[in-house]
């Protein structure tokens, strides 16, 4: 699915990862060691170089950025939006742009969030963290590289979205790369761990 070999980071930093369909990896390491920047840096979000880097058996430069970004989606700590935003309108947001054009849904965030009209800006960071991780599995990717996805959530809403995760992987076929400083439990996953 995802083959990097010698990513180099903006830190110096050198990373191997190999990622196959179903497959959860955890990064693991104290803060500032480039955890966050490897997955920005997957994403196509900051500059990197590598040996060899392959996604589908397909080089990056045989994708669109956009094409990368769809089926590699990095759901970062804290999520950017319009204030006067309804949680109805960021779901929404992705489906105005281009690549998703005739796009239809197999996941419906809002049955999961009943209340789709309040403002964004009305909820706790948590329940933003809880929208923007159910937006991301609505579109469909082939990998969501999450940071810090469970960080203002509350123990029984992680094990809810815990859950809702490994549920996405095992159905989808989907892959993960997670980084988190909460444990991060799943049922019948079994992630493996990548130091930093």
């Amino acid at each position: 699915m995802l083959r990097v070999k010698e990513m180099t980071l903006l830190n110096g930093k050198k990373i191997d990862l190999e990622l196959r369909r179903g497959e959860v990896v955890q990064l693991e390491g104290a803060n500032g060691v480039g955890k966050s920047l490897f997955l920005k840096s997957l994403a196509k979000l900051v500059p990197s170089s590598w040996k060899e880097m392959s996604l589908f058996e397909k080089s990056p430069q045989e994708y669109s950025l956009q094409d990368w970004r769809g089926k590699m989606l990095y759901l970062p700590p804290e999520v950017s939006f319009d204030p006067e935003m309804s949680v109805q309108d960021f779901f929404d947001l992705p489906l105005s742009f281009e690549r998703y054009e005739g796009f239809q849904r197999s996941f419906f965030p809002e049955n999961y969030w009943r209340d789709t009209f309040v403002k964004m800006s009305s909820l706790s960071s948590g329940q933003k963290q809880q929208v923007a991780l159910l937006r991301a599995l609505s579109l469909s990717p082939e990998i969501l590289l999450l940071d810090e996805p469970f960080g203002h959530m509350d123990g029984a809403k992680r094990k809810e979205f815990s859950d809702l995760l490994e549920e996405w992987c095992l159905k989808s076929d989907g892959a993960m790369v997670i980084v988190s400083h909460v444990p991060v439990h799943f049922d019948s996953l079994n992630p493996s761990h990548l130091k930093f």
